[in-house]
């Protein structure tokens, strides 16, 4: 996301950014020095924020970029400066492994899928319980190289999906339908929204969701346990249609890392 702001006197427009590191560098060109000077991206730059990156997000945070373009006002930035990282902190919901366990106990599996770093989803895919021996992972970059036929074989039994495009994340939704399971996803953000429509049952937060997500979705809840008690409630009930007896035959419930597990 970036916001541009006029400087009247000067008649320029400096433009501020925000997103994900990896590609918010790639826009960049030079980067800022505390003593306030511009230098030229460089490799040895880069590879030391790397280095920095993988250690911040390593302990299941959201690490964030910072950068800024001083343009005129009728050009739009053609590069950035860098100017820092940012990290996150989002301490896991007391709610959420025993929310994940009661599923599995249901008979529900239960996959992250997430346009956030690697290290960030094995972190919270550990704790939460959604994967907690195994390290294996797609990401978005090993998904566009590789055949749908694939992607549905290893998905048999990989649980943890990072650094997605929106798009991909509603076609591993699909990927589980085409393979004769139920999809339940659930998700509050703009990101989401396309898995949510092309699941069976599309579930957001009241509060916490945006307005688009909440507008995608059939179902809508307070709070992360609130998922159990339509479970329970289908369970009870089976010969109720709809989309509640569509929860009584889910097989994989896709938790899309978006923060309600997180707060």
């Amino acid at each position: 996301m970036a916001c541009g702001y006029d400087h009247l006197r000067s008649g320029s427009r400096v433009y501020y950014a925000k997103g994900d590191p990896d590609i918010l560098l790639r826009k960049c060109t030079h980067y800022a020095t505390p003593q306030g000077t511009r230098n030229p991206l460089d490799f040895a730059f880069v590879s030391v924020l790397q280095i920095k990156m993988q250690a911040m997000s390593s302990g299941g945070s959201v690490v964030l970029a910072l950068a800024y373009s001083e343009h005129s006002l009728e050009q739009p930035p053609a590069g950035y400066t860098f100017l820092c990282l940012f990290r996150l902190d989002n301490p896991l919901k007391p709610t959420a492994r025993t929310v994940v366990r009661s599923l599995r106990d249901f008979g529900i599996r239960n996959v992250i899928l997430t346009g956030d770093r690697t290290e960030t989803a094995l972190k919270i895919a550990a704790e939460t319980g959604v994967e907690e021996t195994s390290s294996m992972f797609l990401t978005g970059k090993d998904i566009e190289k590789m055949s749908l036929a694939e992607v549905a074989r290893q998905g048999a039994y990989l649980s943890v999906f990072t650094r997605l495009s929106p798009s991909q994340k509603g076609i591993i939704a699909r990927m589980y339908q085409q393979r004769g399971h139920r999809v339940a996803v659930v998700g509050d953000g703009m990101n989401d929204v396309i898995a949510l429509k092309a699941a069976d049952v599309g579930i957001s937060f009241f509060e916490q969701s945006s307005p688009l997500a909440k507008r995608s979705a059939q179902v809508l809840i307070n709070d992360l346990p609130d998922i159990l008690r339509v479970v329970e409630t289908a369970r009870r009930t089976p010969w109720q249609i709809g989309l509640v007896a569509a929860c009584l035959t889910l097989l994989s419930l896709v938790l899309l890392l978006s923060g309600y597990l997180v707060g």
